[in-house]
């Protein structure tokens, strides 16, 4: 029986490299436990974008330079899957950008179902709520 992968969101990534972010310790804590418990990780590849934008804005250059290392790494020694999202994925995002009502969604979360939803991932390292809102997991270790 394989173990089942987490989905990681822009916000648990930003927080975890935001020491002054006021979740910054617990999603450390849970992300020790995604470590310890060796869950499969994914993202998406506008997850990664939209946090390395996040973070050079707030964390500076070089932050997010070694933020980028860091997730290059994690992907080459496959602790990571980065998903370089495709048409299909789109097109299931688009589906999800157009059924959910809340104003607030933005379209890389919709991409972020559409690959959990594609890769029947249920559950998701995130602060977001929408997630919880399109019927997946928040993984709270």
């Amino acid at each position: 029986m394989t173990t089942p992968a987490v989905f990681v969101d822009t916000s648990a990534f930003y927080a975890l490299a935001d020491a002054h972010d006021a979740a910054h310790r617990v999603v450390r804590r849970r992300w020790g436990a995604l470590i310890q418990q060796k869950r499969p990780l994914i993202t998406t590849i506008a997850v990664a974008a939209e946090t390395a934008s996040l973070i050079r804005r707030w964390l500076g250059f070089d932050e997010a330079q070694g933020w980028l290392d860091q997730l290059e790494r994690a992907r080459l020694v496959r602790a990571l899957e980065l998903v370089f999202v495709g048409e299909r994925e789109y097109a299931v995002a688009r589906e999800f950008f157009r059924q959910l009502a809340d104003p607030k969604l933005s379209f890389v979360d919709a991409l972020s179902f559409s690959v959990m939803r594609l890769r029947e991932v249920r559950n998701c390292l995130t602060l977001d709520d929408d997630f919880r809102q399109a019927g997946f997991e928040l993984y709270e270790g």
